[in-house]
C-alpha cells in the first residue's frame, strides 16, 4: 500500500498542492489566507485521489489489458507468423540472424502508447567492447532516423494515438537496421551469447570505471 501511495499519489499531491497554493497566493484574494490555504489543499487532495486512481488503474488493469490485445494484433501478429514467440509480455525472435525483441507499452517516452523494437548486435570485437564515445557518435549520426544506440542494441520507438504502425513499417525498419549494423561493422549475436555477455559487460565496466 505504501508503495502504491508513493508511486501514484504522493508526486501528484505535491505538484497539485504547490500549484493551487501558488494560484491562490498570486491571484486575487477573495477570502482570508487561512481559508485559501485550506481550499487549495482540499482541491489538491480531491484531484490527487481522482487522478491517482486513474493512473493506478491504467498501470494495473487497463494498460495490461490493451497490451494483451495488441500482442495478438498487427503488427505483432505478422511477427508471430515469422516465428517470434511471446515471452513475458513481449515478442522475441530472430530476423536475418539478428536477435529481435518487440514490445508494446501503453505509456511510452512521449506519454502515448508505443511499439518498441530492439535489434541486438555483438558489441565486442577483438575482445574489446564498443566505446561510449562510439555510441555517442552513432546516436548523433543517426539522430534524424530516430535510432537510439546503446551498447549491444539499437532501439526504435513508434508512438501513436489510435492506429499502431503497419507491419510494413516494422519490416522496413528491420531491413534498414540490419543494413546499418552491417555498414557500421557490427555482427549478429544469439540470445544465449547476449545474456552471457551482459554480465561480462557489467564486470568490464566495473574494472574500467576509473
Amino acid at each position: 500500500m505504501i508503495k502504491i501511495l508513493k508511486r501514484y499519489y504522493l508526486p501528484l499531491y505535491i505538484v497539485l498542492s504547490l500549484t493551487f497554493l501558488l494560484k491562490y497566493w498570486l491571484g486575487k484574494r477573495i477570502m482570508p489566507v487561512g481559508e485559501q490555504l485550506i481550499t487549495a489543499q482540499l482541491f489538491a487532495i480531491v484531484l490527487t485521489i481522482l487522478c491517482g486512481a486513474i493512473y493506478y488503474l491504467e498501470d494495473t488493469k487497463w494498460g495490461p489489458k490493451r497490451r494483451k490485445k495488441q500482442l495478438n494484433a498487427s503488427p505483432f501478429k505478422e511477427l508471430k507468423n515469422l516465428g517470434f514467440v511471446e515471452e513475458e509480455n513481449q515478442l522475441i525472435g530472430v530476423y536475418k540472424n539478428y536477435l529481435i525483441v518487440a514490445s508494446y507499452t501503453w505509456r511510452g517516452s512521449r506519454g502515448r502508447p508505443s511499439i518498441i523494437l530492439f535489434v541486438f548486435y555483438n558489441s565486442k570485437t577483438s575482445h574489446v567492447y564498443v566505446s561510449n564515445d562510439r555510441i555517442k557518435d552513432l546516436n548523433k549520426a543517426y539522430k534524424k532516423q530516430t535510432l537510439e544506440w546503446s551498447v549491444g542494441y539499437i532501439k526504435k520507438e513508434w508512438s501513436f494515438n489510435f492506429k499502431p504502425p503497419l507491419y510494413q513499417d516494422i519490416k522496413a525498419f528491420l531491413e534498414s537496421a540490419i543494413l546499418t549494423l552491417d555498414k557500421e561493422g557490427f555482427q549478429p549475436i544469439s540470445r544465449t551469447e547476449y545474456e552471457s555477455m551482459a554480465g561480462e559487460y557489467m564486470m568490464y565496466l566495473e574494472r574500467n570505471k576509473n
